[in-house]
């Protein structure tokens, strides 16, 4: 942070124009100077953006230090002529993260309209406006075409920008017919979304989707058109009745464009390192190809097992070893008469399909009762949800904010409470760990779809021991192994499956019953 200074001079000139203008936002025209391939336009939206989100989440760590930048934030924080929703969101959080940490000292009333920045400033009206105005109305016979019209990718135009008009209420061409006046001040010269400037995306016209992963020049400016109309539309009319939902229609539209948590952590900073011992290799040579492995030990070392239940096991888990097999690990709580009866039966379902019930965020997913799986008492929660922002941040991951954990009433019983903001470490009265959660990410160059992902549950024996005797019942862990081979030109895509089930007791003593090894599974149809 030593040379902050000459550094934010340096953005602000870029940024918001050497006299920190705020009308700067759209009409300056803005380039990185040397640190720009010439030949390509500078992406001076996505660079302002990206720099508030930046500073953002320094402000939490660092609130002395960016304080320093009081001035600079609040053009960005306090804009109303041209207000682009998301600049404000970051800047105006940036700002407070200072405030409140003691850093920064402003007037009462403008830490209230910091607080208030992502809020109507209108009373919500109860009344739906819209009629026939959605993105299959087109526009009117009687409203006439604008001088120019900025072309949208067809999906943004049907989901974002549509659902947008329904926040307040508008016509969806008339939601458009701003983007494109503000979208032709910011480049007069680009025509649509399509417009690539020279920069076609590295996946492909094939696998084309708009996204966060991947912007082209028309792309950017399409994207911040809508956050820019959508801060006039916020300004100037009152939130309606028209989204689908009785909830705050501005604020879930909003949301989705927002960070994936709402405390201004990335989905990086709760992130592991990829553990060592995945890295290893679960095929084996036989006698005409590679197989899946069928090692009794090695699949059990990959539960945290041995020759007996040492101080921790996997009870949850899904990742891949070095060779692309993945591996997932699930258990639940059995009854002790049914144990073994019960893990015979896992062994011979369908390797693709077999499975032991879980629990959904709300623990109270009963769909396992209708399943002829009545008798297993589920008792690890596997949450979910959708990313946001940061989805294709490359040094984070989803599963770390969705990271699987014991159902509260376990959780309960043993005392245990979480101090970490991503659920990593569970504790119990005295301290000790008791459960730990690991996510992370393998890279793979050649991999489509990006990286792989990874999660692994560690349960302490004794918390385990503790459960078991008190509802008196065994645990069964399932381990299933699984090779994908994606279709060739002149062979269809097959995978093939190792699964083991272990059962393990009150007493901590186990038992290994072998499943099927290496198996190919065919296709009905």
């Amino acid at each position: 942070m030593k040379d902050r200074t000459v550094g934010f001079q340096l953005v602000t000139q870029v940024f918001v124009g050497e006299e920190v203008k705020p009308e700067a936002l759209i009409a300056a025209v803005a380039d990185a100077g040397s640190f720009q391939a010439s030949e390509f336009p500078f992406f001076c939206m996505h660079a302002r953006l990206w720099l508030l989100i930046a500073l953002a989440r320094m402000a939490r760590d660092y609130p002395a230090e960016i304080s320093v930048y009081k001035k600079e934030l609040l053009c960005f924080a306090l804009e109303n002529k041209d207000p682009h929703v998301l600049m404000r969101h970051f800047a105006a959080n940036a700002l407070l993260d200072c405030c409140d940490a003691g850093h920064l000292k402003l007037p009462a009333k403008k830490v209230k309209l910091l607080r208030n920045s992502d809020r109507s400033p209108h009373p919500r009206l109860r009344e739906k406006l819209k009629n026939n105005g959605g993105f299959y109305s087109g526009r009117p016979e009687s409203e006439p075409e604008p001088s120019f019209s900025f072309g949208l990718d067809y999906d943004f135009h049907k989901q974002d920008v549509d659902n947008l008009s329904y926040v307040f209420g508008q016509p969806c061409w008339k939601v458009a017919d701003l983007m494109s006046e503000i979208a032709h001040a910011i480049d007069p010269n680009v025509k649509g979304m399509q417009d690539s400037s020279g920069r076609e995306s590295r996946y492909g016209r094939d696998s084309y989707r708009n996204s966060t992963q991947y912007h082209t020049h028309g792309e950017q400016l399409g994207w911040h058109a809508l956050f820019l109309a959508a801060g006039r539309l916020l300004r100037d009319y009152p939130v309606t009745d028209d989204w689908w939902y009785d909830s705050d229609p501005w604020d879930e539209w909003f949301s989705r464009y927002r960070l994936t948590r709402n405390d201004g952590l990335w989905l990086s900073d709760g992130t592991d390192r990829t553990p060592l011992d995945t890295a290893e290799f679960l095929l084996e040579r036989n006698k005409k190809d590679l197989a899946v492995v069928g090692d009794r030990d090695k699949i059990l070392g990959l539960a945290g097992l041995g020759s007996r239940v040492g101080k921790e096991l996997i009870v949850k888990g899904q990742w891949y070893s070095a060779d692309n097999v993945r591996v997932e690990i699930s258990s639940a709580l059995v009854p002790l008469k049914k144990a073994a009866t019960f893990a015979r039966k896992l062994t011979r379902e369908e390797p693709l399909v077999v499975w032991v019930p879980g629990l959904d965020e709300t623990e109270d997913d009963s769909e396992y009762l209708r399943s002829g799986k009545e008798k297993y008492t589920p008792w690890i929660v596997c949450p979910s949800g959708e990313v946001r922002l940061d989805e294709h941040d490359p040094y984070g991951v989803s599963c770390a904010n969705f990271r699987p954990h014991l159902a509260s009433e376990f959780a309960s019983f043993c005392s245990l409470s979480n101090e970490d903001h991503f659920g990593r470490v569970w504790k119990d009265t005295r301290g000790r760990t008791a459960v730990r959660v690991q996510s992370w990410s393998t890279e793979d160059v050649g991999r489509e779809y990006g990286p792989r992902t990874g999660t692994r549950l560690f349960c302490a024996s004794s918390v385990l021991k503790k459960i078991l005797t008190k509802y008196e019942k065994d645990l069964l862990l399932l381990i299933k192994l699984e090779r994908y081979e994606k279709e060739s030109y002149r062979q269809s895509s097959t995978w093939t499956h190792t699964v083991a089930v272990v059962r393990i007791t009150k007493d901590l003593d186990f038992e290994y019953f072998k499943g099927r090894i290496n198996h190919l599974h065919k296709n009905r149809y």
